[in-house]
């Protein structure tokens, strides 16, 4: 179990820091031991590889960091990755929205419900409910139980088959999530 100390707790990799104001700041966590060392530039990796080193620490930096923060970060991501070889212009920096609160949730961050894998419910007419759970993205699936109901594949749907045995032929089953 990690205990607070200098005011600050590491979670993962966060480092939630208590300011004397109360207020609770996050930054970027590596444990003492962290080298900086990733997958260096001159290796024989393909380049899309070494551009997602890049990329994901410069992600990881962005979304960690809150304001205070996020120049200090970026700069060690700078320094770390030439370290292991990279060079500016191997860097494709975004700037963050300043508007975005760091304090609140960011919603544009979590994918829409219906564009991820998941269980799923679509009610019947008779009052019975079908759950279904798919690996796929949702919207996918829902198109798939739509096509086996308008081609009258009952075999391949259960939902379309319970609509066809009990004379219920809804031809466009929609998700009510709840």
């Amino acid at each position: 179990m990690e205990e607070e100390h200098n005011r600050s707790l590491p979670f993962l990799d966060v480092l939630v820091t208590r300011q004397k104001s109360g207020i609770l700041s996050h930054s970027v966590y590596r444990k003492p031991t962290h080298t900086d060392r990733y997958l260096n530039k001159r290796s024989f990796h393909h380049p899309s590889t070494k551009k997602v080193v890049c990329n994901t620490l410069i992600r990881r930096a962005q979304s960690i960091s809150d304001r205070n923060s996020i120049q200090k970060e970026m700069q060690h991501v700078k320094e770390a990755l030439k370290l292991n070889g990279y060079h500016m212009r191997d860097l494709k920096i975004q700037k963050r929205s300043n508007s975005q609160d760091d304090t609140e949730p960011r919603k544009s961050d979590k994918p829409p419900a219906n564009s991820q894998p998941g269980v799923y419910r679509i009610p019947c007419e008779c009052g019975k409910v079908y759950i279904g759970e798919t690996g796929r993205d949702l919207r996918t699936r829902l198109k798939e139980h739509q096509g086996h109901a308008r081609r009258g594949e009952q075999q391949k749907s259960s939902i379309v088959m319970h609509s066809h045995t009990h004379g219920i032929y809804r031809h466009s089953p929609k998700s009510a999530n709840g």
